[in-house]
């Protein structure tokens, strides 16, 4: 069977053009209560609600012999167990909501105390460890950003509000 040139052509662009959507598609990811810290590999990108872009949170590679999505969500909120399983294809084809199992007591406490602002006469006292977490969590963020899964928008925001953490 012969083909011309004109034909291959037109099945390249076809074809290209159906790989040009891939990668495009976003899903939403909800917690009740919302608000909480949401985490990709253990990286900070977002409180939910929040939308993102799954093939660039979390980027398809080899995971035994297979090339698919690989790596964990987690939902944390204070007074609340925190969520955390693994991700493939098939949880990032569509929205996620994540009800938490919370304390109503702590829930109650953190809504009613309203928080803490230093003084200029009292500042506020660094946590034991805070600087390695904060550490960390900037390491995980250039990770996040070097394989392509942030833009360097939301990689500067994001670095914005570890940095507000101090």
């Amino acid at each position: 069977m012969r083909y011309s040139i004109p034909s291959l052509a037109l099945s390249a662009g076809l074809l290209l053009q159906g790989c040009a959507g891939m990668g495009e598609h976003s899903i939403m990811i909800e917690s009740e209560p919302a608000g909480a810290q949401v985490l990709a590999s253990g990286a900070e990108i977002g409180t939910t609600p929040t939308r993102i872009n799954p093939e660039q949170v979390f980027p398809p590679r080899f995971v035994n012999f297979t090339y698919r999505a690989d790596g964990t969500l987690g939902i944390e909120h204070p007074g609340c167990e925190p969520y955390s399983t693994r991700v493939d294809d098939n949880l990032l084809s569509k929205d996620i909501r994540v009800e938490l199992e919370c304390d109503p007591s702590a829930l109650a406490a953190a809504a009613a105390a309203p928080a803490a602002q230093p003084t200029a006469a009292q500042p506020a006292a660094p946590v034991a460890g805070t600087a390695d977490r904060i550490q960390q969590r900037l390491e995980q963020l250039e990770i996040l950003r070097e394989r392509g899964a942030i833009s360097a928008d939301e990689y500067a925001a994001q670095r914005r509000r570890i940095l507000e953490d101090l």
